[in-house]
């Protein structure tokens, strides 16, 4: 401990109250406080960025290898060699689709011929004996003079008859004088006919090869 010699000032001044100067504190040995291993006063900050999941990249890993295996299985399906099992359904299914998605038409001149105006020719066709009706105009008595009515003789299809008369009223809104060509295709020969037309007032009649004749009313 140390002692101090407190002396009196000397001199006429004599102060009127005097304080002793304190004694100086003792401190005790201030123990260091003991901190865990790697701790000094202040926990240590770890610099380094926390290391990202792996999990996120392996699912996406997974998923495209899933897509690209998916999507080389359907084009093997697809474009690969089909068993026979598989051609035939797959034939069916387009016959089936086939007849629901075609409509039945008789006669395609019916509806091009709706789009003409009335000529002015007899409603009564005064045909040959031998002609026979054709298509549903025809076969129904239906009024003539517009071109719609379809007979035929000879060895002549319906479906060349209904033909002739679709190209007939395609080339001509009105029948000219005199002889004039059309040519028309024929599916049983696969070939295109020549036909000679005459207009004989009531009746258009159209002569192929091989005495076949078309009746148009």
């Amino acid at each position: 401990m140390t002692f101090h010699n407190n002396e009196q000032p000397q001199g006429d001044d004599q102060p009127t109250t005097y304080f002793p100067p304190a004694p100086e504190p003792e401190y005790a040995a201030y123990e260091q406080q003991q901190w865990p291993q790697g701790y000094e006063g202040y926990a240590e900050y770890d610099a380094a960025p926390p290391k990202r999941s792996n999990g996120i990249l392996v699912f996406l890993g997974v998923l495209v290898f899933a897509l690209a295996v998916f999507s080389g299985a359907a084009a093997l399906y697809i474009f690969g060699p089909r068993t026979p099992d598989q051609t035939n359904a797959q034939q069916a299914s387009d016959s089936e689709e086939q007849e629901t998605t075609e409509p039945e038409v008789e006669n395609p001149a019916e509806e091009f011929g709706q789009r003409l105006e009335a000529l002015d020719r007899p409603q009564q066709a005064k045909l040959p004996p031998e002609a026979q009706p054709v298509n549903v105009a025809a076969k129904q008595n239906h009024p003539a003079g517009n071109l719609f009515n379809v007979y035929k003789s000879g060895p002549v299809s319906d479906e060349f008859a209904v033909e002739t008369q679709y190209e007939y009223v395609s080339l001509y809104t009105e029948p000219p004088a005199g002889d004039h060509l059309l040519l028309v295709f024929d599916s049983g020969a696969d070939d295109f006919v020549e036909l000679h037309c005459q207009d004989y007032s009531s009746y258009v009649r159209c002569v192929a090869p091989g005495n076949r004749y078309v009746y148009i009313a």
